[in-house]
């Protein structure tokens, strides 16, 4: 059994013309304040894990002399963490 098919044509506006992509290009504007934003939620993450790091080994450095009874001899090294 064999349908008829009648094909009608239909005019689309083609995704890849030139005026699609010069239209796209002015609507497409750089949101500053969300890169921004990411930024600086980063450099928090990032102190805030460096101040956690730095408790940890200080408490660590602080407990391995308090054992071995060099604390006069070795002084604590110290953790810079620029942000």
């Amino acid at each position: 059994m064999i349908d008829n098919l009648t094909y009608v044509e239909i005019l689309i506006n083609s995704w890849k013309a030139p005026e699609f992509y010069e239209q796209s290009i002015n609507l497409m504007r750089i949101h500053w304040f969300s890169i921004f934003n990411s930024f600086m939620m980063v450099l928090f993450l990032v102190a805030l894990v460096c101040m956690i790091l730095m408790r940890t080994l200080r408490r660590d450095y602080a407990r391995y002399n308090k054992e071995d009874g060099l604390s006069d001899l070795v002084s604590l090294p110290v953790l810079l963490c620029l942000v």
